[in-house]
């Protein structure tokens, strides 16, 4: 199972969906984990430490919607992602987000 990790596009967001060390214990139950480049910046993780972690770092967004089983992200998606998300329908996916309903009202849209 892999899990997916892409870079937040909102300018104020600092956080990133895992931290190496979440990544390092889900490497060792088993998962595999792929982070886009430069995704954790903002939260003082570089791309060595993921690697470090066990994740493999993946150049485009592109990449890591096409591969994952389990997208994680923070903010709802933008409409760029959104039109990525329609790449997870071409195998079984999950996708996890720390949703707050009153930013994203149309938790549905992207699935149509």
């Amino acid at each position: 199972m892999l899990i997916a990790v892409p870079k937040e596009l909102n300018d104020f967001e600092k956080r990133v969906a895992l931290t190496p060390d979440v990544v390092q214990s889900l490497t060792k139950a088993g998962f595999e984990v792929v982070v886009e480049k430069d995704a954790g910046l903002n939260s003082f993780f570089d791309n060595s430490s993921y690697e470090k972690a066990g994740a493999r770092i993946l150049n485009s967004p592109d990449e890591v919607y096409r591969t994952a089983d389990i997208l994680l992200k923070v903010n709802p998606p933008s409409e760029a992602e959104i039109g990525l998300m329609k790449l997870l329908r071409d195998k079984e996916s999950v996708y996890f987000q720390w949703m707050l309903f009153q930013e994203f009202q149309e938790p549905k849209k992207w699935m149509s």
